[in-house]
């Protein structure tokens, strides 16, 4: 598989991910949704890796791929994945995504100055205009959105320090992936990271108990079942693919159209008005996008 179509599925995925988590995030809190969501994706990546290596966790990779790959897991999940989950629950799946769109342009600037990655001006130009409409699309301002407005500036903040935490996470990745490791075994690595530092913050707090405790809430619990299959498990892992079959500029360009496919669910669920800018909008996003699988 092309690393391109690899990061066309990873969009799709968060997608419906992060609706979920949303959805999870306001009814038990976005701390509770990234922490549990974490062991589930542990328990699944297990299982995956043991079927496909024999092993649960890979520790026979050289420590240069766990390092890294650690790095990246505390870096992606632990604080990035944080700071973009509180911003779901406070301005919503939409317009968190949309910022979080400005990863490609973190992660391209970050993988020329370390990996020498350089891309075309055709490439430049395509991510140029795919961002660009992005944010062109959900810089409109909705009348009918169901959100605090008082809570809008600290959920850009958090939304754009989790697009930091994102591209970082991603640039690290493709480091540790490089030494060997497949995208499988990367994705353990991360999530065990991940999962470890969260583990520790959460027992200083002493939550670790009581967010167990707030899966009594069935429908909350499947938001995160399904949340943590499409996201931290199957997308996760279908974005290391890509990302090691391709430039990151280029694959997080790809993945980065999760906001424009968002707009039906939110129509629908949000009850948000989809006018001509947005259509204008998504129009130059997916011939941006599209381009890149032909360059």
């Amino acid at each position: 598989m092309k690393g391109e179509y690899a990061a066309l599925i990873t969009a799709l995925c968060w997608t419906f991910n992060s609706h979920f988590f949303s959805l999870a995030g306001r009814k038990v809190g976005s701390q509770v949704v990234n922490h549990l969501r974490l062991w589930i994706a542990f328990i699944f990546m297990g299982i995956i890796n043991l079927l496909s290596f024999k092993l649960f966790f890979p520790y026979k990779l050289p420590s240069r791929s766990i390092f890294f790959l650690s790095l990246s897991g505390l870096i992606g999940f632990t604080l990035g994945d944080a700071a973009l989950f509180e911003s779901l629950v406070l301005i919503g799946p939409r317009l968190s995504m949309t910022i979080m769109a400005t990863n490609p342009i973190i992660g391209a600037i970050l993988s020329w100055i370390i990996l020498d990655e350089k891309l075309g001006y055709w490439h430049i130009l395509c991510i140029a205009i795919t961002i660009g409409s992005v944010i062109f699309v959900i810089s409109e301002k909705h009348e009918n959105e169901n959100f605090d407005k008082s809570k809008r500036l600290p959920g850009i903040i958090l939304a754009s320090i989790g697009s930091i935490c994102q591209a970082t996470g991603m640039l690290l990745s493709k480091i540790g992936l490089s030494s060997g490791a497949s995208a499988i075994q990367g994705n353990m690595i991360r999530v065990t990271a991940g999962l470890f530092f969260m583990v520790l913050y959460i027992i200083f707090k002493g939550q670790f108990v009581e967010h167990f405790k707030k899966m009594k809430d069935i429908k909350s619990a499947l938001y995160i079942l399904f949340g943590a299959i499409l996201g931290p498990v199957i997308g996760v892992s279908l974005a290391l693919y890509a990302i090691s079959n391709t430039k990151i500029g280029i694959a997080t360009t790809i993945t980065a159209i999760s906001p424009i496919l968002l707009i039906p669910l939110s129509a629908l669920i949000y009850k948000e008005k989809i006018t001509i800018r947005t259509i204008i909008g998504t129009i130059f996003t997916i011939a941006g996008a599209s381009a890149l699988f032909f360059i």
